[in-house]
């Protein structure tokens, strides 16, 4: 199989780290990177990619990988591709790439492809089929905690709670899940530890409550987990957006649990956890657009055609709009 990993941010950076290091004595599958030209310049100096692992707020473990297990290119379009070979892409940029991202893999794309959206939200599966067909992608979601050190250095947050690194599923249930199982088995053997959805829509959903608080909240407070935890006002808005966002999914008939706020209340609020930053606050440090749009704005449009009342939500996306964050 050919794994091909799309963005190299945070979360790619981590997948790309996992998959070098599983590959890097074996040629039973290929591996290829596609990054944007600063990371790409980073791996040609460095000639490795650099994988960390925090715990306790401190450094307990670094690895590095060198750039001949894979593949690296800044477009699907400049990669070498067998049409008879399984090809699985790991899609990890931002949802407002998306199109753009899938316009590219276009170029070579074919029936033996899947698409894996390892991407914050509920609504890039949609995307991906507008541009490559119904059919191309499977839902995904991952709850690992990364961070972007540098270009081509990457940070785990270690967390003993046994989250999946990866869960996935057939958006049309329909298919069964023969593809689902096959790829699991790769990337199984590949260091990534996977749960097969059955659901994936209400997983994704699920997480979107995590999400459509956590993300805007940082980034308004620029705040750490640890930080929003200690602040009254920031976590009264948590508990609030995501009571709101569980709200909506029940209404569209998604059967997440009207318990789901409190249970994330309680693995986020966990001393191994205070030091992380969310993908929003990084991306505001980094002076990147946020996906406000996509996850609280996604919410409240939703909850609006619901005739929902979002105030939490509402009043989050305000100020930070305000604020021009």
């Amino acid at each position: 199989m050919h794994i091909i990993v799309y963005g190299i941010g945070s979360v790619g950076g981590f997948y790309s780290c996992l998959l070098a290091k599983a590959l890097k004595d074996s040629k039973e599958h290929k591996l290829s990177l596609i990054a944007r030209p600063r990371v790409i310049n980073a791996l040609n100096e460095n000639r490795a990619i650099e994988y960390r692992k925090e715990m306790n707020g401190e450094i307990s473990h670094i690895e590095k990988f060198s750039t001949d297990i894979f593949n690296y290119v800044e477009k699907y379009s400049e990669l070498e591709i067998n049409p008879e070979e399984e090809k699985v892409i790991l899609l990890c940029v931002k949802s407002k790439d998306t199109i753009a991202t899938c316009e590219d893999i276009k170029t070579k794309f074919d029936e033996n492809t899947t698409v894996l959206s390892v991407q914050n939200g509920v609504s890039n599966e949609a995307k991906v089929e507008s541009v490559l067909g119904k059919g191309s992608v499977l839902g995904c979601l991952t709850n690992v905690a990364a961070e972007t050190i540098e270009p081509g250095v990457y940070l785990q947050i270690y967390n003993p709670v046994n989250l999946y690194r990866l869960q996935f599923g057939e958006i049309h249930t329909e298919r069964g899940m023969n593809r689902v199982n096959r790829i699991g088995e790769v990337l199984d053997s590949c260091n990534i530890t996977v749960k097969k959805s059955e659901n994936i829509v209400q997983d994704q959903w699920a997480k979107l409550v995590w999400n459509s608080a956590f993300n805007p909240i940082s980034a308004l407070y620029r705040a750490t987990l640890g930080e929003l935890a200690e602040n009254p006002q920031a976590t009264k808005e948590a508990l609030g957006i995501m009571a709101e966002t569980t709200k909506v999914a029940r209404t569209k008939g998604i059967n997440i649990s009207e318990e789901t706020p409190e249970k994330h209340w309680e693995l986020t609020n966990r001393p191994e956890w205070a030091s992380f930053k969310t993908s929003m606050l990084q991306d505001l440090e980094a002076g990147k657009k946020l996906e406000t749009d996509e996850l609280l704005g996604y919410v409240i449009s939703e909850a609006e055609k619901l005739k929902i009342a979002t105030p939490f939500a509402k009043k989050v996306f305000d100020e930070l709009a305000a604020n021009k964050v």
